[in-house]
């Protein structure tokens, strides 16, 4: 692979990373402020979650194992962060 190729793919996926973990962050923040807040229900959230998750590991046209993983990752990373937030 050409250097400069190399060197532009890896700008990419560093991109893309920080994008997405910003993205969780966010999303942790927004969802702990609002049980802090006492507007939802820690444990009925994680349950709802969890039931969105599996509904859609069901129900969604997936490419491969790879996006199945990728989404089941994305949304029990999701409940360990509130579970013991950073």
């Amino acid at each position: 692979m050409r250097e400069d190729i190399k060197k532009l793919a890896g700008m990419s996926t560093d991109l893309t990373l920080s994008v997405a973990n910003a993205d969780r962050l966010l999303s942790g923040s927004i969802i702990k402020y609002l049980i802090d807040k006492g507007v939802v229900d820690i444990d009925d959230y994680i349950s709802h979650t969890t039931e969105i998750k599996e509904h859609l590991l069901k129900f969604r046209e997936l490419d491969d194992d790879r996006d199945r993983k990728i989404l089941e990752m994305t949304f029990n990373q999701h409940i360990i962060d509130l579970k013991k937030p950073d």
